[in-house]
């Protein structure tokens, strides 16, 4: 037999899920992570779980109090966290990371921490020409694939929490227009976008009112669909809007990796 006929249809994963949520501050992003089952967190300093979160995820003291003998934080504060999540005993579904743009300011200040002045600069820092963000996107390629790891090996789902900035987009083929993007470097954002099950954007619900004035209300919807307002995209199979309701994880039919099992 060839080895073309040995080819056959891919069957539905069940496995977990990789997700990049993101969101403006304020929109909900650590409370619909802590929907998802059996949590452990990794925040970095000035990220916080809301205090009306019933079902919070175990935590560790928030990332930056480590620090090496230059005084620059020891990033063993997040890799040691990630290598007991890989290897020892634990009942934990769910890793949550609040937040992937907090983590890359806590890698650029430690590249910047030990330059010397004239290089305080992350255009200048190490060989110069922007080379640290290189360097800065490869810390982050470190979390990710610990990630997939993570959902292979350990079963568990991996929730990216990350900001957003408005963007300036030129496309060739037509006019400039604005978008919602990952607040990272260039260099980084890929990485949380490129291989993900899921992009989600968590916004406020808009109500087209009569005349065409649109309305904001309380109710929060999770945009999981390429669409040219926001960085989002899914493999998951999934049409349209997510509703969300407090406490309910909008991802529970899907989490599986396959609708309904």
């Amino acid at each position: 037999m060839s080895l073309l006929q040995k080819a056959t249809k891919p069957e539905p994963t069940k496995s977990p899920i990789i997700l990049t949520l993101c969101g403006e501050a304020g929109s909900g992003k650590s409370s619909l992570a802590s929907t998802f089952p059996n949590a452990f967190i990794i925040r970095t300093g000035g990220e916080a779980m809301p205090r009306d979160i019933a079902n919070a995820p175990d935590e560790l003291p928030p990332l930056g109090g480590k620090k090496l003998e230059n005084g620059s934080w020891d990033e063993s504060e997040l890799f040691d966290q990630l290598v007991a999540l890989l290897k020892e005993d634990h009942a934990y579904k769910t890793l949550i990371v609040d937040s992937i743009t907090g983590l890359e300011d806590l890698f650029v200040q430690a590249i910047l921490d030990v330059q010397p002045p004239k290089q305080k600069s992350m255009n200048a820092a190490g060989n110069g020409f922007g080379s640290a963000w290189d360097i800065v996107a490869g810390k982050h390629g470190r979390l990710r694939k610990a990630a997939e790891m993570l959902r292979t090996r350990r079963g568990m789902n991996v929730v990216f929490i990350g900001h957003v900035e408005v963007d300036r987009v030129d496309p060739p083929d037509g006019v400039a227009y604005t978008k919602y993007n990952l607040q990272l470097n260039k260099k980084t954002a890929p990485i949380y976008v490129n291989n993900s099950c899921c992009v989600a954007f968590l916004k406020q619900d808009r109500i087209i009112m009569e005349g065409g004035k649109a309305q904001t209300s309380d109710d929060r919807v999770l945009v999981v669909e390429t669409t040219p307002a926001n960085v989002s995209k899914n493999r998951l199979g999934i049409v349209g809007n997510l509703k969300v309701q407090k406490g309910v994880n909008p991802f529970a039919e899907y989490i599986n990796g396959t609708k309904g099992e």
